[in-house]
């Protein structure tokens, strides 16, 4: 994937709403297949790892499609903002 200057894109970072969340396995594949070397999936709040309840479990769902996807993640967990 190339931005419109030509240089490449390293890195995508999602930023999505709760209600668009859903959206961000197949942002990852397309990322994968764009050759972005390095996927954020909208986390910003707390930690969802290992989550059974509520937006957190569905935001740790789809890391594990994420991760399935292939392509390198970072999670940041920035806390809940007031």
């Amino acid at each position: 994937m190339l931005t419109s200057t030509g240089a490449p894109v390293d890195v995508l970072v999602c930023a999505l709403a709760p209600t668009a969340l859903a959206l961000q396995p197949d942002l990852a594949r397309a990322a994968k297949a764009a050759g972005v070397r390095l996927f954020v999936p909208s986390e910003f709040g707390g930690p969802t790892l290992g989550a059974h309840e509520g937006l957190p479990a569905l935001k740790a769902a789809l890391q594990g499609e994420i991760r399935a996807v292939g392509v390198p993640m970072l999670l940041v967990f920035a806390g809940v903002c007031a």
